[in-house]
């Protein structure tokens, strides 16, 4: 089954969104409580473990295609 480019483009504009969102993410801010901080560590995680599974996406659906 052939996988359109614009689902692999999409797939990886996904992927960079959620890069920038960890970046976002990383920033820490003075005086701000450690449950903050370590909701958005573990918001951080999810979001860069959603990224990575967009990249894989891109990876298999690449295969695909030339395979």
């Amino acid at each position: 089954m052939a996988i359109h480019p614009l689902v692999i483009a999409e797939l990886k504009i996904r992927a960079a969104q959620m890069d920038l969102r960890c970046l976002e993410m990383d920033a820490t801010y003075p005086g701000e409580p450690m449950g903050t901080a370590s909701r958005r560590h573990r918001s951080r995680n999810r979001t860069q473990a959603m990224a990575d599974s967009y990249r894989r996406l891109v990876e298999l659906a690449e295969g695909d295609r030339d395979g």
